[in-house]
């Protein structure tokens, strides 16, 4: 049992994983292997509306996490970036002088 002041002992060590959720992990990634046909058939006759809720769900489980960005800029900088993409790579491209 805990006591204050003294060192806990036992339990996993940081950064273990977690073998029970390892477990269900590979049998939900078995199974999605398994019937990803049906998934396809079945994601074929849903209304267009819900093909999209599952397509974005499906991405989630795909694509990583994208922190947010936070950008500070002093008033006598004030300027335009503009975003574009260039073979699939993301370049900012500063905006030209008007003057």
């Amino acid at each position: 049992m805990y006591q204050k002041g003294k060192d806990k002992t036992g339990g996993r060590k940081p950064g273990a994983k977690n073998k029970v959720n390892g477990a269900i992990r590979d049998r939900l990634n078995e199974f999605l292997e398994d019937n990803f046909n049906e998934f396809v058939t079945n994601y074929k006759t849903l209304p267009i509306n819900e093909q999209i809720k599952t397509y974005r769900l499906c991405l989630q489980y795909i694509l990583p996490r994208l922190n947010a960005v936070e950008m500070k800029q002093d008033q006598d900088q004030i300027g335009e970036i503009i975003l574009t993409y260039h073979e699939g790579n993301h370049k900012l491209k500063e905006p030209e002088n008007e003057n």
